[in-house]
This record gives C-alpha cells, structure tokens and sequence, in this order.
C-alpha cells in the first residue's frame, strides 16, 4: 500500500504529465528525457525535506526547484 507521500506525489506526476497531453507535447519524449536527465545525475536531482503533504505543494516545490538550477 502506498504511503500519504507516494501518493501525494503520483498525482502531481499524474496532472503534469497529463497537463503536457493537453497542451499538445510528445509525453514519450518527454519521459525519456526525464529518464535520462535521472540517470545522468543531472542538476535537477534534487529532493527537499520535509514531503510534500499535498499534490499543489509537491507541483510548487519541484517548479521552484526547476527554476533555481544553473542554466548550462
């Protein structure tokens, strides 16, 4: 059974990526560059404490998070 947290974050991941269908992007591509960016170890791996308690709140926190990276 899925923690609060687990579940928290699926739904953000859930309404990105469905707000991306929306808009028209390629969500294949999107994952797979999202994938990579994970493996590579990127600037974006980067994960705060404490959790999020709801889905807005983790969507606000990784958005910050995002726009604070050094541009390359």
């Amino acid at each position: 059974m899925a923690t609060h947290s687990e579940m928290v974050l699926e739904q953000a991941m859930l309404a990105v990526l469905g707000a991306c269908i929306d808009l028209g992007y390629d969500v294949d591509k999107l994952a797979k560059h999202a994938q990579m960016l994970i493996l590579d170890n990127s600037k974006y791996n980067h994960v705060e404490q404490p959790q999020a308690s709801t889905p807005h709140e983790a969507l606000e926190r990784a958005l910050s998070t995002v726009k604070s990276a050094p541009r390359l």
